[in-house]
């Protein structure tokens, strides 16, 4: 979870500085649900996902919680990048997830 945090946390700045300039730091880590964190969340997922690792799964037919388990990593962020790699042209079932799971 820890390399997750950081990698959102990364995220929101590399994607989200501009922002940061209106924002008090309090407001920019601590918004509710949005675009910016549904971005950091990709970014992190981005990074700790490889497409070819999660496809993988995917296809031997492993369910987000299984392939979270298998990559060390978090349902939410399994169905975020799973969402995206539908998105670019995946068919895969859409899979609920929180976007405040970090909070």
């Amino acid at each position: 979870m820890r390399r997750i945090v950081i990698l959102h946390k990364i995220g929101h700045d590399q994607l989200h500085r501009r922002q940061a300039t209106v924002f008090q730091e309090f407001s920019l880590f601590d918004m509710s649900a949005g675009i910016m964190e549904y971005e950091a969340n990709l970014f992190a997922a981005q990074i700790m996902l490889p497409d070819e690792e999660v496809l993988e799964y995917v296809y031997q037919g492993y369910s987000a919680g299984q392939i979270a388990a298998a990559l060390g990593s978090n349902y939410n962020l399994v169905a975020i990048k799973t969402a995206d790699l539908s998105r670019r042209g995946h068919s895969f079932r859409p899979v609920d997830y929180n976007l405040k799971f970090l909070k």
